[in-house]
Order: structure tokens, then C-alpha cells, then sequence
């Protein structure tokens, strides 16, 4: 698709406006910061199953809900505050995803205390670039994929859990590939 600008863009980016902008200003941009880092993995657990246009119309509702993300803030929320949020009609209210993010505060809270960042950590997963062959098209790689060669490794495995979106370190044993997960190099999973 080509933009107003006459350049090209994603497909999906042509949708609305917001996507337009939210295409140009920030997806597939590189991220160091561990609040924006936070505030997008939170996202995303909230998008689950619902048009990434929603979160986006949703997202300033969503950052004065939850602090700005701001990951020690939101790691001292507790059950008085999942009632508020379960009440507040500017985001999408869904107990599980709400408490995966306070849950998701703490254990960045440990990652940050562990790895010194939560970017640190993230980024440490990202493939040498000389090593890709060609631009990965499926949603998992041989490397996302490969076992685990003992508890000393961490890894990284987000997935979509009873309770929501939860960030586990440590040793993964599930490495079947989870169906529902978004291939990032696709857009937005409502594309």
C-alpha cells in the first residue's frame, strides 16, 4: 500500500489513521526503554483477541489506569486497585490480563534487579543479524524453538495463560509452538 506521502506501508496500515500514524511513528521501531518496553507487553496481553485499533483508541485510558506503566508503581497495585480497574470503563476490563500485569511489575522488578534492565534482558534474545539468512515469514524460528541446555539459561517465554499474559523466566519445557501467538512481521493481529 502506498501512504499519503506516496510511500509504501503495510497493508494494514491503511485501516484508519491511528494505524497509519501508530505504523510510521512506532511499529517496528527498536525499543531500550523499560517502561515503554512494560507499557507494550501489557498491551498487548490486553489486545489478545481484540483489533489492535482498540488498544490504540484505549492506550492513554490504559497509561492514567496503570500509572504509566510505571513498573514500581504498578508492582505495589494490589486487590484494591484490580477493583478499580475491573471498574474502569476506558480500558478492557478483564481480571485475568490485569492481574498479569501487576504480576508482569514484579517480575520485571526482578529482571531489572537481576539483568539491570528489563530492555537488557529482552534484547539479549535478538539473532545476530549476519546470522539471518532471509527475513523470517513463520511465526517461530528454529532458535525459538531450540531445547533449553539446563536451568542455568535463562529464557524468555510470554504467553497467553488462564490468567492472562504472563512473562516467565527461567527453564522453559513447553517449546511447542502456542497457536493464537502473532507473528510480529505481519502488523497488528487484526490485520
Amino acid at each position: 500500500m502506498l501512504g499519503p506521502d506516496g510511500e509504501p506501508r503495510c497493508a494494514w496500515s491503511g485501516a484508519a489513521p491511528e494505524l497509519l500514524a501508530y505504523h510510521d511513528t512506532e511499529w517496528d521501531f527498536p525499543v531500550g526503554d523499560d517502561q515503554r518496553l512494560f507499557e507494550k507487553l501489557s498491551l498487548e496481553g490486553f489486545q489478545s483477541g481484540l483489533s489492535w485499533r482498540t488498544i490504540l483508541a484505549e492506550r492513554e485510558n490504559f497509561r492514567s489506569a496503570f500509572a504509566a506503566f510505571d513498573i514500581p508503581a504498578v508492582a505495589r497495585f494490589d486487590r484494591h486497585d484490580v477493583e478499580r480497574l475491573l471498574g474502569d470503563a476506558g480500558i478492557v476490563r478483564h481480571r485475568g490480563e490485569t492481574e498479569a500485569v501487576i504480576n508482569n511489575a514484579r517480575r520485571a522488578e526482578e529482571l531489572i534487579e537481576r539483568e539491570g534492565s528489563l530492555a537488557a534482558f529482552l534484547w539479549h534474545y535478538e539473532p545476530d543479524a549476519t546470522t539471518l539468512a532471509e527475513p523470517q515469514t513463520a511465526s517461530a524460528s528454529p532458535a525459538s524453538v531450540a531445547p533449553c541446555r539446563g536451568p542455568e539459561e535463562a529464557r524468555l517465554e510470554v504467553r497467553r495463560a488462564d490468567h492472562g499474559v504472563r512473562v516467565h523466566t527461567g527453564h522453559v519445557t513447553d517449546q511447542r509452538p502456542r497457536p493464537g501467538l502473532h507473528d510480529p512481521a505481519q502488523g497488528p493481529a487484526d490485520s
